[in-house]
């Protein structure tokens, strides 16, 4: 579970890290986190999925983030692992995002200097 939330959190720090270089400053970094943060709502992390609104529940399930919540829950109770391919390729795409933008954005202020 821990290995599922630092790849979440890696994941996150790179696309934060992408947007400061772009942007060129350092402001520009609380905008992932803002997006993250808002997304989690609708994860069921907060509720059960069961007991929110239709239209929350539907946000719920085509958000990624669901996907890994469940898994580090399957994974912290010994349960059945049903989420954790999906939770695997949404992280495994998250990271790959997370280093593709870092360096196109580095690659981007490297030419505008």
């Amino acid at each position: 579970m821990i290995l599922v939330l630092i790849t979440l959190s890696l994941g996150i720090a790179l696309l934060s890290i992408a947007v400061a270089i772009r942007t060129a400053s350092a402001a520009g970094t609380g905008l992932v986190p803002l997006a993250v943060f808002g997304l989690s709502f609708f994860t069921g992390f907060f509720a059960p999925v069961d007991e929110l609104s239709p239209w929350m529940r539907a946000v719920a399930t085509v958000n990624p983030l669901s996907y890994v919540i469940d898994a580090a829950r399957q994974l912290e109770s010994g349960g059945a692992l049903t989420a954790l391919p999906v939770a695997l390729i949404v992280l495994g795409t998250l990271v790959a995002a997370g280093v593709a933008a870092c360096a196109l954005a580095s690659h981007h202020a490297r030419r505008n200097r």
